[in-house]
């Protein structure tokens, strides 16, 4: 006698995998800041008044103006911004028998009285008038505003010179020669474009190079000047991740010179808050913040793509919770989505919707909520909400699991059976022919075991029987043809 083999069935591929893999949310990830910060409702996103009103005055300004403008920008207390006014009031009228000298003597003097009673130590980030004052420290900002402070407060026509690194003061004199430079950082920097050692004495001090004029600078006014205090002050905040705070004192700088460069730098304060708060996951805070810089930088204000981003991960995150009520929620607040375009808005609706089909799709797990979740599918499909190729995955998926559930403890026939049920647009997906052929095979192998079984047993019509209702189902099977031959075999 033959030996017959019992054949081991195939378990579909598709419902060893929970449906969570086939999710596709993709949450928007950022660049990462280090640092620390307050929550919204701490940020000034409104600039300081007295700024905000000398920002709208022509220049030049009064002494006591620039002196209230310098000092708000190294960050003095306003309960305090008196006293340094009238300190460097008092240091101006102090100045007086300097009106005696001709232009350029009155330069040197001033500069070499500043660094006799005043300057006592060069520090690179020592940009603070307050610091200045108390302590002696300086850099080439401060000190450069403190010159043109004292200087245009005894007559001097002083301006700031910008390098792409440095900054110093220029005398404007008329004339050919045009003016003269003063480099502040040094007692011996008066007119370094003509003397050796007024450039030798800048390098060795502050280790920068001296550009003359014609070279890689510009001149720029009181207010510009002033307003280089608020960009170091910025810079040393952001590099210590100090987001917060750097988003005022942006604004103030932008409203102080009314300059596109200083409202790219605002923007961009704005827009680095808003990733440090999306970083932390409070984007709902980031949202509302960002209104209110909006409101600020005017129709214009180019925040739709930071604004679109925290939208998208607070619906994506709320989904990852299963909180769809909440994602909604917040899609439909007009507080929230004011700013975001309305093609984001409809694209998010409709992630909302896809993840809705995916829980219904993932809890079919009856006849009723089979046929629930098809008619889900069918509609999405029509309606946009899934691709094509999405509507054939979940339509497989939830075929296959409703088969297997049919067919559950070995009853591949009625899993066949209902597959053999479906309608014309779902066999046509490329996946079917290969589902339907699995429940064919373990169908046919349950008729083989079952034949191969009653053989063993010496059940000759028994084997007869199940093999006769096996090739009626499966005419053209070769496994059940090979039963048939052996039967004729054993008669």
């Amino acid at each position: 006698m033959r030996m017959i083999l019992l054949a081991v069935l195939r378990i579909p591929a598709k419902s060893r995998a929970d449906l969570r893999h086939w999710c596709r949310f993709s949450i928007i990830f950022i660049c990462f800041f280090a640092g620390r910060g307050p929550l919204y409702s701490e940020v000034r996103t409104v600039p300081n008044e007295i700024i905000l009103a000398i920002g709208e005055m022509s220049e030049p300004l009064s002494s006591e103006v620039l002196t209230r403008a310098a000092f708000l920008a190294s960050g003095a207390d306003e309960n305090e911004l008196d006293e340094y006014v009238d300190r460097v009031l008092g240091m101006i009228d102090s100045l007086g028998f300097l009106a005696s000298l001709d232009m350029a003597d009155r330069g040197e003097a001033l500069l070499e009285w500043i660094h006799e009673n005043l300057l006592t130590h060069y520090a690179e980030l020592q940009t603070s008038l307050v610091v200045l004052l108390e302590k002696g420290t300086y850099n080439c900002v401060s000190s450069a505003v403190l010159y043109m402070l004292l200087g245009s407060g005894i007559g001097i026509p002083v301006h700031g010179v910008l390098t792409e690194d440095h900054a110093f003061c220029r005398i404007y004199l008329g004339g050919e020669s045009g003016g003269i430079d003063v480099e502040t950082t040094t007692p011996h920097g008066f007119d370094a474009g003509s003397r050796r050692l007024a450039r030798d004495s800048f390098t060795s001090r502050t280790g920068f190079i001296y550009v003359p004029a014609g070279k890689q600078r510009r001149d720029i006014k009181e207010k510009e000047l002033i307003s280089l205090i608020y960009q170091n002050r910025i810079s040393i905040l952001q590099k210590s991740g100090d987001w917060d705070e750097a988003v005022g004192l942006s604004l103030d700088r932008w409203v102080l010179t009314g300059k596109k460069a200083a409202m790219e730098d605002y923007r961009l304060s704005v827009k680095n808050y808003a990733i440090y708060l999306n970083e932390r996951k409070n984007q709902i805070q980031g949202l509302l913040f960002l209104n209110d810089a909006a409101k600020t930088l005017g129709r214009n204000h180019g925040l739709e793509d930071i604004v679109s981003t925290l939208l998208g991960n607070a619906i994506v995150l709320n989904l990852r919770k299963g909180h769809i009520e909440e994602a909604r929620a917040i899609l439909g607040n007009e507080d929230l989505n004011t700013l975001v375009p309305r093609d984001f808005l409809a694209a998010r609706r409709g992630e909302i919707m896809r993840y809705e089909l995916e829980i219904t799709v993932q809890n079919a797990k009856d006849e009723p909520s089979f046929f629930a979740a098809l008619i889900d599918a069918d509609e999405a499909l029509a309606s946009g909400i899934i691709d094509n190729r999405r509507w054939e995955e979940l339509i497989v998926f939830l075929w296959t699991r409703e088969a297997q559930r049919r067919s559950a403890g070995g009853d591949w026939m009625a899993g066949w059976l209902f597959l053999k049920t479906a309608p014309e647009s779902t066999r046509l997906i490329p996946e079917w022919d290969n589902l339907e052929a699995l429940y064919e095979y373990n169908t046919i192998i349950t008729y083989h075991n079952r034949f191969a079984a009653a053989i063993r047993q010496g059940r000759i019509d028994t084997a007869r029987e199940i093999l006769n209702k096996g090739l009626e189902l499966f005419p053209d099977s070769s496994i059940l043809s090979a039963d048939k031959k052996l039967l004729a075999e054993q008669s």
